[in-house]
């Protein structure tokens, strides 16, 4: 799982706005949310519970100021991690990562299929202007809660 939060993190933070009509909005299958246009993360947190501990970390910090205008962008067949206007580096790719998508589960889980592998991870929120992804693991009596909210 930490895989694809690897694949969806990987430089697609940008804050950004939506300014579309909610009463279009309502009418909107959770397939055309995904592909109504890009996704840029918003925030991004992990919770750790278990053995006298709760704590939450948020890692927008941690974050280079280049990779802020990355987004992710849902097509008919494919997601792809764009790196946005500016690069960090020049030699950068300009598509990070490619994956074909599906929702699950009455639009509960999103499932990504990439190269050398597949994973499926929680859908929490998804409507006309958040996407948020949970997923939540238990090790050694420890409980941790990943969230990365997604806004256009």
């Amino acid at each position: 799982m930490k895989k694809t939060f690897l694949f969806l993190a990987a430089g697609m933070i940008a804050f950004a706005a939506c300014n579309k009509d909610d009463n279009d909005d309502n009418s909107k299958t959770p397939a055309e949310h995904l592909k109504a246009g890009k996704w840029f993360l918003a925030a991004e947190t992990e919770r750790e519970q278990g053995n006298g501990k709760d704590t939450t970390y948020d890692y927008m910090s941690e974050y280079e100021a280049c990779e802020l205008d990355n987004y992710m962008l849902f097509t008919n067949d494919s997601v792809t991690n764009d790196n946005g206007a500016t690069k960090c580096s020049p030699s950068e790719a300009q598509i990070l990562h490619t994956a074909v998508w599906s929702l699950i589960d009455n639009n509960s889980k999103l499932v990504l299929k990439f190269p050398g592998g597949s994973d499926t991870i929680g859908v929490s929120v998804l409507n006309a202007t958040t996407l948020e992804l949970k997923d939540v693991e238990i090790e050694n009596d420890v409980t941790y809660t990943f969230i990365q909210r997604y806004k256009h």
